[in-house]
């Protein structure tokens, strides 16, 4: 078979191909807090939760979860996931020394029941300032959500900013090679 058919068939597939892990990669409603509220997420508890323009880690808005002397949860609108892609989030998470932060990740929801518990982090004793960048690996395709959850006294607070999924490496790598036989193509019609 001539080379020159195959590139262009070739090139095509692999566009579909990383196109899919690509468009999978804006899945969740508002992660970024852009819309200076929070639309598609909910929260629930006698503290408040709010968006911020206090040193967002990106774009100019941020989420606060504030525990005001007792607790507080933030829940990130229900999102679609892949096995082997990967859910990331920044944070500040500050809590004395009896209280704590926590963060789970729920899914996959068969049928609109409730999700399972795949990841929880208690931030115990933090005092910081600085950004941080949390990464779970999604081990099952479906439908999971983030639960942003904090108690203790009025200083007792969780940023987040930033939640999405990335495509998994091998998404990343047919956009590579989808790529170079797009390059390839050009070439070869330029000669």
């Amino acid at each position: 078979m001539n080379l020159r058919k195959l590139l262009p068939c070739l090139a095509a597939i692999a566009v579909v191909l990383c196109s899919v892990g690509v468009v999978q990669a804006d899945a969740i409603v508002n992660g970024g807090f852009e819309t200076g509220d929070l639309t598609g997420w909910s929260g629930g508890g006698p503290g408040a939760e709010n968006v911020v323009t206090t040193s967002p880690y990106d774009g100019k808005f941020c989420a606060l979860v504030s525990a005001k002397g007792n607790w507080e949860v933030l829940w990130s609108p229900l999102f679609s996931a892949a096995a082997g892609q990967v859910i990331s989030f920044a944070y500040i998470a500050m809590a004395d020394t009896t209280e704590y932060t926590t963060v789970s990740i729920y899914g996959p929801y068969p049928f609109g029941s409730g999700g399972m518990l795949y990841e929880s982090i208690q931030f115990g004793t933090i005092q910081t300032l600085n950004w941080l960048v949390y990464s779970y690996q999604v081990p099952v395709t479906g439908s999971y959500d983030v639960e942003f959850y904090v108690s203790g006294d009025t200083s007792d607070q969780f940023y987040v900013d930033d939640l999405q999924v990335t495509p998994e490496p091998a998404t990343i790598g047919l956009l590579a090679a989808g790529l170079s036989a797009l390059m390839l193509l050009r070439k070869s019609r330029q000669q």
